[in-house]
């Protein structure tokens, strides 16, 4: 097997895959605006900052169970923020 640049993944992304990126980041952008404060602050630290969990718990002073809890709770938000978004773009699109 010949390893070039594709088999290596070293290739340049496409147009097509930096719009479709760049689409994904905006609507999840726009998702995560519109979760509750304290669920929205879980994503943006650890998702945004890159903070671990212990390191949101003390910043936020919440025991790490809250955190744990929370941001379960955030993802499970967004993954359904994201999938009625993508409904709604799929229904005004036929």
């Amino acid at each position: 097997m010949v390893w070039d640049e594709r088999v290596l993944g070293l290739s340049s992304p496409g147009p097509e895959d930096v719009y479709q990126k760049r689409e994904l980041e905006s609507r999840t952008a726009l998702a995560i605006r519109d979760l509750p404060p304290q669920y929205k602050v879980l994503l943006v630290l650890r998702h945004g900052e890159g903070l671990s969990y212990q390191e949101i718990a003390d910043t936020l002073g919440l025991p790490m169970t809250v955190v744990k809890n929370r941001m379960y709770r955030a993802r499970r938000m967004l993954q359904q923020a994201l999938s009625s978004r993508l409904v709604m773009e799929r229904e005004v699109v036929t």
